[in-house]
């Protein structure tokens, strides 16, 4: 799955696609009645729909947060470790500094510094079961001791409203 970030980069993307001479198939067209098939000569199936990220991740054995190999800032960790998913990521990271670290700390996230190193630690994570689900679990774990930041954000609140 190659699921661009922004609508508006879908067809640009569907173009690289091209370029690069992969098989692949837009999630878009899944839907549609005269639906192209997905089979052992996809390589890609791009993600250009909205709100359906989850479900990417939900059906991922691995995930590269991207927007963090250049300095974009990079995206959410969080959610491919609500799956125990392990998640790569380039070490731009500054809209998400503070997970990161927790991650990190926790050996929740491998962290890459160029495309060589990407491809090295997902050849790793594929080939090595054990430490593949390790590092899933190690994120979801993060994950689960942080959760109900809301509820305490709201008790606060409530709190202060009080007095």
């Amino acid at each position: 799955m190659l699921v661009p970030r922004h609508q508006n980069r879908f067809d640009s993307v569907a173009r690289l696609i091209e370029k690069q001479r992969f098989q692949f198939v837009r999630r878009s067209a899944l839907s549609l009645s005269t639906q192209p098939e997905v089979n052992a000569q996809t390589q890609i199936v791009l993600g250009d729909t909205m709100g359906e990220l989850i479900l990417f991740w939900s059906i991922a054995s691995v995930a590269f947060v991207g927007g963090s190999l250049v300095d974009n800032g990079g995206h959410n960790p969080l959610e491919p470790s609500l799956f125990n998913i392990p998640v790569i990521s380039g070490q731009h990271v500054r809209n998400f500094k503070h997970i990161y670290q927790s991650l990190a700390d926790r050996q929740g996230v491998v962290m890459v510094s160029d495309q060589d190193q990407l491809t090295a630690t997902l050849l790793k994570l594929l080939s090595e079961q054990s430490f593949c689900q390790q590092l899933g679990n190690n994120a979801a774990q993060v994950l689960s001791e942080n959760r109900g930041a809301t509820s305490k954000l709201n008790l606060q609140i409530n709190q202060l409203l009080a007095t």
